[in-house]
């Protein structure tokens, strides 16, 4: 069983209003389904807590999310509590679909899972547990400046972006298509996954400092006056599903992160790094790249990275 995924909307198929708009979230996608716990690569919820509490809401597919849905390390967080199968992580459940009725629309099922979280919470609080589903708010958008307005409210408030629905949109099982528009992501940017090939040290400019024709204070890049920082400066990588190499920059790794890596090189050679692009005039390499976080293999769909090594 595969969970429907979102497409890229694309120029030649303009999005079709009226159309179901909600806040993308960043955290662990499940899903329950004939009893059994769902993730995005069709593997069981490892968490044993998690998963006990998710197979007793059939149907239900959302995301699970440990604290704020906009603390910028809402997904760091919650893939570690959930990549263990120990511990009681203290979840928030957010429902967005019915995975089981796919013939309906998504009019028709936003309103039966709806009915179906609220059951599913009285019989938590029934059985002494807490209420963990939150079903996630659904807005109608009729136009691109609505769509624009929203956007953009989401991006400040915090969130990756939004996800957009058809009205009358079936579920698919799989990967939605800009055409079908089933369901649709708008976020600034794209991910992908690399795995790590090598490093690169990073360089300290030690050249003078001089102003610009713009009279803009800048540096040289002379090469006798660039020192080695002893740190990482970017990731060797190649993507896991294009087998394109390219060197990556480290976004927001922290200085003590980057030490680390540097330090262990040996120990992240082969692991596997999820980036983040601009995707709008990409050639051959990925532009504006940047670290983002990473990713474990038990989370990868292997299917579809033919470029991915054994580590």
């Amino acid at each position: 069983m595969n969970l429907m995924f979102a497409a890229t909307p694309v120029n030649k198929h303009p999005i079709r209003f009226p159309v179901a708009a909600s806040y993308k979230l960043d955290g662990n996608r499940a899903a329950c389904y004939s009893g059994r716990t769902w993730t995005r690569s069709s593997k069981e919820v490892p968490n044993t807590y998690a998963r006990n509490h998710l197979s007793r809401w059939e149907g239900l597919d959302g995301e699970f999310i440990l604290g704020s849905p906009t603390d910028e390390l809402v997904f760091n967080r919650t893939d570690s509590a959930f990549r263990t199968g120990y511990g009681e992580p203290d979840f928030t459940y957010y429902a967005f679909d019915l995975v089981d009725q796919p013939d309906l629309t998504f009019v028709q099922r936003y309103a039966a899972l709806k009915e179906r979280a609220a059951y599913y919470n009285a019989e938590e609080v029934k059985a002494g547990r807490r209420a963990r589903i939150v079903v996630l708010e659904q807005r109608i958008i009729n136009s691109m400046e609505e769509l624009l307005e929203f956007y953009q409210e989401a991006l400040n408030a915090g969130y990756e972006g939004l996800i957009l629905k058809r009205l009358d949109a079936k579920y698919k099982h799989g990967k939605a298509t800009p055409l079908s528009q089933e369901q649709v992501k708008l976020k600034p940017h794209e991910d992908s996954e690399a795995q790590v090939e090598g490093f690169e040290e990073q360089k300290t400019n030690n050249n003078i400092p001089f102003l610009n024709e713009m009279g803009l204070q800048t540096r040289s890049t002379h090469a006798e006056n660039m020192v080695l920082a002893g740190t990482l400066g970017k990731l060797l990588v190649r993507d896991i599903y294009t087998g394109v190499r390219f060197k990556l920059s480290c976004g927001k790794m922290s200085h003590a992160d980057r030490l680390k890596v540097w330090q262990n090189r040996e120990q992240y050679l082969r692991a596997i790094a999820t980036y983040r692009f601009f995707p709008i005039g990409v050639l051959d390499k990925p532009r504006m790249n940047r670290f983002y976080r990473w990713r474990d293999l038990v989370d990868i769909d292997l299917t579809k990275a033919k470029f991915l090594l054994p580590k």
